[in-house]
């Protein structure tokens, strides 16, 4: 098995998230995977790398999150489109909540691990 070599692990998710542009216009987005700097989604329409989104979205323990992100990629695939965004800014307690999921599903990841280790040795 090879260890995750991005910089941030990824936690798959499966539901809506509100996109927002200059938070006047709104559109709705898939989420594919959350990681510590960012999401990748899917969108119908297409949006410009480069471009500054408003996002809103439940992370899996059911908190709320907000923030300001930086799409740095989109790849078409036929009607939707994949768009990975960097995290860029955050309501303070919203940085801390998305802090500590991850800090608590890494705990959970590395119990597992040990789990496994110990069950097969």
């Amino acid at each position: 098995m090879s260890k995750e070599r991005r910089r941030s692990p990824r936690f798959t998710i499966n539901q809506l998230i509100e996109m927002g542009f200059g938070r006047e216009e709104y559109i709705q987005a898939s989420g594919i995977n959350i990681s510590r700097s960012g999401m990748l989604c899917t969108t119908e329409p297409e949006i410009s790398p480069s471009s500054r989104v408003y996002l809103s979205f439940t992370l899996p323990d059911g908190v709320r999150i907000s923030c300001d992100g930086f799409v740095v990629r989109t790849q078409s695939h036929g009607k939707e489109n994949e768009v990975a965004i960097n995290f860029v800014e955050f309501p303070e307690d919203d940085a801390a909540k998305l802090v500590e999921f991850f800090d608590r599903w890494e705990r959970e990841q590395e119990t597992k691990e040990e789990t496994k280790k110990h069950a097969a040795g």
